[in-house]
């Protein structure tokens, strides 16, 4: 008997597990996330969570509202914690990815210069 609830449990894990993102994102998120309600300003519409560089910023913010079961907001169905996770870990395992391919230290603040760095401010 513990063999087949151990057997379903399994089922039902490798099945959550293998929902696409983007269909898990046209399902839960895009319904209020359209081009035509940009509910709080976002628009996941036409975006592809597999490919997140381009919109790293609005990928961060999902993770952050998922993780955080901020969305989808009570009331609406929402996908179960196993495909929770999964999915963002996916995604953060995309932007890591990313990241780690095109890194970007930004840019140096002002500081205050040495010796050797005024002596070549003053030359050029």
């Amino acid at each position: 008997m513990a063999r087949l609830y151990l057997l379903v449990a399994l089922v039902a894990l490798s099945a959550a597990a293998q929902v696409q993102p983007k269909a898990l994102v046209g399902k839960y998120c895009a319904n209020c996330h359209s081009q035509k309600l940009k509910t709080a300003g976002l628009v996941l519409e036409g975006l592809d969570p597999a490919d997140p560089g381009p919109n790293a910023g609005v990928w961060e913010r999902v993770i952050r509202q998922m993780r955080g079961n901020q969305m989808p907001p009570p009331g609406l169905p929402r996908p179960d914690a196993v495909t929770n996770a999964n999915f963002t870990k996916s995604l953060a395992d995309g932007l890591d990815r990313v990241a780690a391919q095109h890194p970007n230290p930004g840019a140096t603040r002002p500081h205050r210069m040495n010796r050797h760095e005024y002596s070549n401010a003053v030359r050029d």
